[in-house]
């Protein structure tokens, strides 16, 4: 049995879309663009003043060279039946753009409306009884090919080959889970909905609207589809522990390694290892071992017992017992892995504090080359220390105590050229709970542009530089922004002379005293500027991209002086 009310078209709009063939969007919500942050302002204005001009923002594809919005002749159809690409310039047709939503940061805001009817003749708006349960919401609904469906076209909705994916979740830990077009998943987010009333024709109207929440693309695109146990697929799940084993100890010390590969052994030029360069070495070292050490605590408590206490090394399982070996990889200078280990622990917080200078007795250099078949890349790309740790980490089992939230190693779909589609639900319970609510049909399938779009329109971004650069007009602006330099990092600074004493290795005379120095913004803004355009320049050499970064315009008003 039909329901006694109906989703449709904003009903400013009927008219408009009856006129189309079929009059398929007669039945859809509409989306809505505008550029400008009091869009809920505008949008109101539009209700009070003249309801059938909300025409002009219905959203089209579009690109910040071509601003398209608003019904035209060559209005595209959202089912793409009876398409006529616009006119470009030359007269000639040329393909539209991809259908994108930009986000808030572009400064364009989408709006999704729609009208609830009875099935009455007039169709007149159907009244939702908040105070009984009844309440409309937005869900947004992802399309993706059905199984052993391929080359299908995401911009046209096709039930027979796209299913529909809902968010299932609240903010950004959800998933995707498959739902129905005629009802709601179980657990699916529910966007809000504002009911706005208007006059048209002398008669007092009212529609449902709802923002795109375009600003949350990162977490659409990252999301992963729900498997069948109701979780995220646990195959392409990061183990937080291996992301902090990579950012921690691996990656740092393959950099090390790398990093004086490159400077001090390939020269072949032995004058180049100076003191600060063993100390910078010998320094690297004592903190990625005090790191390696600290993970090892955390989370491969019985090989850190077997560090601290030899005799413990027997009991353990077998990939800890193949990492262990390789610990005691003999070095030729310094106390080896496992003592390194121990006096790292011992020696945390004069080293965390700065109160310990790391002793070439107490630590051994990570640049050691008998430890190079741990650190260095093998052919397959990988290498025999990760290969052994992560080993170590799976064997263990899974994590017991919370982990700090970490980047993933491989992110999901960084493209995120998904197609959506939204709906809206009439819910009322007092139906009973078996109820199916009453869901619109689906507005035009879009995508979600990303920040950098190059389609995307950017927000109007003014930086006023000082007019008068004179001497003596920079000197009235006020210093009002200070730099807290500690005494070591004093010294460091003052070391510099200049770049070629700085790359022969001719340092100045050291300051032992603490600073507070001031700048003024607008000095700092020009430096920066001109710096700037000093690397914009050298790298056009590689990119060649100069033409395309810049334009400027004569402004006669701005003279700094007759």
């Amino acid at each position: 049995m039909n329901p006694r009310s109906q989703w449709l078209a904003a009903s400013p709009l009927w008219d408009d879309f009856l006129s189309h063939p079929d009059a398929v969007e007669f039945r859809q919500p509409v989306l809505l663009r505008f550029a400008s942050d009091k869009f809920m302002d505008d949008l109101q204005t539009l209700l009070a003043k003249s309801p059938a001009q909300i025409r002009e923002r219905i959203a089209q594809p579009e690109t910040w060279r071509e601003p398209r919005v608003g019904v035209s002749p060559d209005w595209i159809s959202s089912r793409g039946k009876e398409a006529q690409a616009p006119l470009s310039q030359s007269g000639n047709r040329e393909s539209p753009p991809p259908f994108k939503i930009f986000q808030p940061v572009h400064g364009h805001f989408c709006i999704v409306a729609g009208s609830l009817t009875c099935r009455l003749p007039g169709l007149p708006d159907h009244r939702v009884k908040s105070a009984q349960g009844e309440r409309v919401s937005l869900v947004l609904r992802r399309l993706l090919p059905k199984a052993g469906v391929t080359n299908v076209d995401g911009s046209v909705y096709d039930p027979a080959s796209l299913d529909e994916f809902a968010w299932l979740g609240q903010g950004p830990a959800g998933v995707w889970g498959i739902a129905a077009p005629d009802g709601l998943a179980e657990g699916e987010e529910r966007l809000p909905c504002f009911e706005m009333p208007f006059q048209n024709k002398g008669q007092a109207r009212r529609l449902f609207a709802g923002l795109v929440p375009a600003g949350r693309r990162q977490a659409y695109t990252a999301g992963r589809q729900k498997s069948d146990n109701g979780a995220g697929d646990p195959q392409t799940a990061d183990d937080a522990r291996k992301i902090e084993l990579q950012r921690q100890v691996i990656d740092p010390w393959g950099d090390l390694v790398e990093w004086y590969e490159e400077n001090y052994e390939i020269a072949k030029d032995p004058s180049g290892v100076t003191p600060d360069v063993k100390t910078g070495v010998l320094q690297s070292s004592a903190f990625i071992l005090l790191d390696f050490a600290n993970y090892l605590r955390k989370y491969l408590t019985p090989l850190w017992n077997a560090v601290q206490s030899p005799a413990q090394a027997a009991g353990m399982p077998a990939a800890a017992q193949a990492l262990y070996a390789s610990l005691q990889t003999p070095v030729s200078s310094g106390p080896g892995l496992l003592q390194s280990l121990r006096n790292a622990k011992t020696k945390a917080a004069g080293l965390e504090d700065g109160s310990y200078a790391p002793a070439a007795a107490d630590f051994t250099l990570l640049t050691d080359s008998t430890l190079r078949i741990l650190i260095d890349k093998r052919a397959d790309g990988t290498r025999l220390f990760d290969v052994q740790m992560k080993a170590a980490v799976d064997e263990a089992g899974p994590a017991v105590a919370p982990i700090t939230r970490m980047p993933a190693m491989k992110p999901q779909a960084p493209k995120g050229d998904n197609w959506y589609i939204l709906r809206f639900a009439y819910e009322r319970r007092q139906c009973g709970p078996k109820s199916k609510p009453v869901m619109s049909e689906p507005s035009r399938p879009f995508q979600i542009a990303s920040y950098f779009d190059p389609d995307a329109p950017g927000r109007a971004i003014q930086v006023a530089l000082p007019i008068d650069t004179s001497p003596a007009a920079l000197r009235k602006y006020d210093k009002n922004v200070a730099f807290m330099i500690s005494d070591q990092l004093a010294k460091q600074m003052n070391r510099v002379r200049g770049l070629k004493q700085l790359m022969d290795g001719n340092v100045g005379p050291e300051v032992g005293i603490g600073m507070v120095c001031s700048f003024s913004i607008p000095i700092i803004t020009i430096c920066a500027l001109l710096v700037l355009m000093i690397f914009l320049m050298l790298l056009n050499i590689i990119f060649f991209w100069l033409p395309f970064f810049k334009i400027c315009f004569p402004v006669p008003e701005l003279k700094a002086k007759g």
